[in-house]
């Protein structure tokens, strides 16, 4: 675990290891005055995995957390390189021409998800923002 001052003076604590056999890359941002949760990220690294395993755990996250918030207010294949459209969605995800992002939220947060590839290697990212410590953070540091 690692602690600190980031570069943009905010706290955050970062987490490299693993979380059920996965290794994850997690980093929670707080407020440096109130030290409240403002912003989260959780970053699913399969290096030891086929890519179809991310996407099997992408349909897992995607469906817990619309158990958490419901129908999400977006929910998209996003392509980076309109020429791919033909290509399988594997293949165009593990080259990088295409992502799929799905957000929720509501007046107090906003929640994303997304399939991407770095390097062609998969990864999930679970991103987290409270609306309103999200602005504290950002104020304190500007």
């Amino acid at each position: 675990v690692d602690e600190g001052l980031a570069r943009d003076e905010a706290y955050y604590l970062a987490y490299d290891g693993e979380i059920l056999g996965t290794k994850v890359l997690a980093v929670y941002y707080f407020s440096p005055q109130t030290k409240i949760l403002g912003r989260g990220a959780y970053i699913f690294m399969g290096a030891d995995e086929v890519n179809s395993q991310q996407v099997t755990r992408h349909t897992s996250l995607h469906n817990m957390l619309a158990t958490d918030y419901g129908s999400p207010n977006r929910n998209e294949k996003l392509w980076l390189n309109e020429s791919a459209r033909g290509m399988r969605d594997i293949d165009a995800l593990e080259t990088g021409d295409m992502l799929y992002v799905t957000q929720w939220g509501d007046e107090q947060i906003d929640v994303e998800l997304s399939l991407f590839a770095s390097n062609e290697e998969l990864m999930n990212r679970v991103l987290y923002s409270s609306k309103l410590f999200s602005v504290v953070i950002d104020e304190e540091i500007n």
